[in-house]
């Protein structure tokens, strides 16, 4: 970790103005302090490895963590019952320090004039438009200022 106002061009800066390694940026692990490197504002835009799963917020772990009893992607969606259908390997329920896959390697534009496209790479994702509780489906638009939910 860097000092605070002195990130380098390979760092990104936290709120309180630590500066982290952008390989640690939507890896699955909170590195800020207030968790602003797995967001899905910072995460959305990345595609993740062939061999890596997408969080539901955009972080990508390695591909073999999904539904294992362990969560791995900070919002746990690597092991939500949508994915997993209820079925578990069991775990100790206790947060291993994860393995990190290598940070996402494309960055792709999500706005499209006033519409919003949801990314056509999030297969294992489950969009809803938070207001109208209706089904998002991957890859389509919506407008601007609809609130979405990503499990």
């Amino acid at each position: 970790f860097a000092e605070s106002g002195s990130c380098g061009d390979s760092e990104m800066q936290c709120k309180n103005g630590v500066c982290i390694d952008s390989d640690k940026l939507c890896d699955g692990i909170r590195d800020c302090p207030e968790g602003e490197d797995e967001t899905l504002e910072k995460c959305a835009p990345f595609t993740c490895q062939s061999f890596a799963y997408r969080c539901a917020y955009g972080a990508c772990i390695e591909g073999k963590a999904a539904c294992n009893g362990t969560v791995e992607c900070h919002d746990g969606s690597d092991e939500s019952y949508a994915l997993c259908g209820g079925i578990r390997k069991k775990g100790s329920g206790v947060r291993p320090t994860p393995k990190a896959t290598e940070k996402p390697t494309t960055q792709t534009a999500l706005q499209i004039g006033n519409k919003c496209q949801i990314p056509a790479n999030l297969a294992n994702a489950i969009i809803t438009n938070v207001y109208l509780g209706t089904s998002i489906a991957v890859g389509s638009s919506v407008q601007a200022n609809v609130l979405v939910n990503f499990a």
